[in-house]
């Protein structure tokens, strides 16, 4: 139990580098950009609203100087909320025919920010930005109208946002770009998950409880999985601990 007294210093130190002046990308349109000679990488955004299932970020038309290239020397990397680091989704633009970064079921509400980064090449780049959003925020997106309605635990009237539920995944099979309708480079299809919005209720200062629409109560189909949207606050829930509590039914149980 014995032991000598120690006086020490703690000194916190936090250092912030913010990126200014980022341009925005906006979906649906191409715009011309250029990377000087004396730029290695250009940096923009664009942002994902809510009810988002898939992004799309495709470089197209590469020039150096007048002439068109086939190889282009850039490279695209992507990044949610941040500038992209070395290790964040890329795509080297020297080798496909269609330079692109898919991302399915991106984060709502959120910028996503695209890194162009030259390869080799000391001279000056021009090329084009061209970004796409799969949107399931309005059910009138929908291909077909003999397709499956707000039966499967949407209920329109809150604007949750069921577009069309063709195409959706089997059940248990992942939701990915590789299985996403990225069918034709140029049209992005329309592939959206039935989602059920929740209504926040805070009992106290800790303990906030979510409640399902028409709930509590839940028909999940056997050939279709139910999603829902739970608005977590960046503050007030920063270290919680979410709770979920699924009972089965069984008096109207097949």
């Amino acid at each position: 139990g014995l032991h000598d007294e120690c006086q020490y210093l703690f000194q916190p130190q936090l250092i912030v580098q913010r990126a200014v002046a980022v341009p925005a990308l906006y979906p649906e349109y191409t715009t011309e950009q250029l990377l000087p000679a004396h730029n290695r990488s250009a940096l923009y955004k664009v942002f994902v609203p809510q009810y988002t299932s898939g992004l799309r970020v495709r470089l197209l038309g590469c020039r150096i100087g007048q002439r068109s290239v086939e190889s282009c020397p850039l490279l695209i990397r992507l990044r949610a909320k941040a500038p992209p680091l070395h290790n964040s989704s890329s795509q080297d633009c020297s080798a496909p025919a269609v330079c692109q970064l898919l991302v399915a079921m991106p984060l709502w509400q959120h910028w996503y920010y695209v890194l162009v980064e030259r390869t080799s090449i000391s001279a000056a780049i021009y090329f084009q930005l061209n970004t796409q959003l799969q949107d399931c925020s309005r059910p009138g997106l929908s291909r077909s109208s003999s397709g499956p309605s707000s039966s499967l635990n949407m209920p329109q009237s809150f604007g949750g946002g069921l577009s069309s539920l063709e195409g959706l995944p089997a059940p248990g099979f992942p939701l990915s770009a590789a299985n996403m309708s990225w069918v034709d480079p140029t049209i992005l299809q329309p592939s959206c998950w039935p989602i059920r919005p929740t209504l926040r209720n805070e009992l106290d200062t800790f303990s906030v409880h979510f409640y399902i629409f028409f709930g509590p109560n839940v028909v999940v189909p056997p050939d279709r999985s139910a999603l829902f949207s739970i608005n977590l606050l960046p503050v007030l829930d920063s270290g919680g601990v979410l709770n979920l509590e699924i009972r089965l039914n069984t008096v109207s149980k097949d």
